[in-house]
């Protein structure tokens, strides 16, 4: 992709963004976020704009491109500009930092990568991945032990 055409596409995926959650959808006061603060991840209140009452939950987790420092700025500019309500997830380590140099499938068969807060995709209107190479359990709903999946 060429340096130029990055605005453009910014541009097109925020419109498709705000023309494509435009549903049925019960609409959040404008003030009212729906996720609660956190010291594991990050919530912007949405501003005036079209995405008012709309929530986007936005998730960090690769390990080479800096993720962590993008998705918070498109989160914040979302919020600010375009008024969604905004949730910025992260991978973190065993001391609950980000961590972009964790190991991989890869590197250790054992390992498996924490994204606090995935719950709240449950009732969000749009999901932004930002993901590579990362391994998370599976649910352990029925009793079962977990095996990790690769993601």
């Amino acid at each position: 992709m060429k340096p130029n055409t990055v605005p453009f596409v910014l541009f097109a995926f925020v419109l498709f963004a705000s023309l494509a959650i435009q549903g049925n959808h019960q609409r959040l006061n404008a003030a009212e976020h729906p996720v609660p603060e956190s010291p594991l991840w990050l919530t912007y209140s949405g501003d005036k704009g079209p995405g008012e009452g709309k929530h986007i939950v936005l998730i960090a987790a690769d390990q080479e491109y800096r993720s962590e420092y993008s998705m918070p700025m498109l989160a914040r500019l979302l919020a600010k500009h375009h008024g969604f309500h905004c949730t910025v997830l992260f991978s973190l380590n065993h001391d609950n930092d980000v961590d972009p140099t964790q190991k991989i499938r890869w590197e250790d068969k054992t390992v498996t990568h924490n994204i606090p807060g995935l719950e709240h995709l449950k009732k969000c209107d749009l999901v932004i991945l930002f993901s590579r190479l990362i391994s998370l359990l599976t649910s352990v709903e029925n009793g079962g032990a977990g095996k990790g999946c690769s993601g």
